[in-house]
C-alpha cells in the first residue's frame, strides 16, 4: 500500500517537472496577450 503511494506521487512529480516548463510559457504568452488588448 505504502510503495504504491510512493509510486503514484513519483510519477505526480515528474509529471508536475515535464509540465512546469509548459505552465511558464503560457503565463507568459497570456501576458503578452494581456498588454497587447
Amino acid at each position: 500500500m505504502i510503495s504504491k503511494m510512493k509510486q503514484v506521487f513519483e510519477m505526480y512529480v515528474d509529471w508536475v517537472i515535464d509540465a512546469f516548463p509548459v505552465y511558464i510559457v503560457l503565463s507568459a504568452l497570456t501576458m503578452i496577450l494581456i498588454d497587447m488588448m
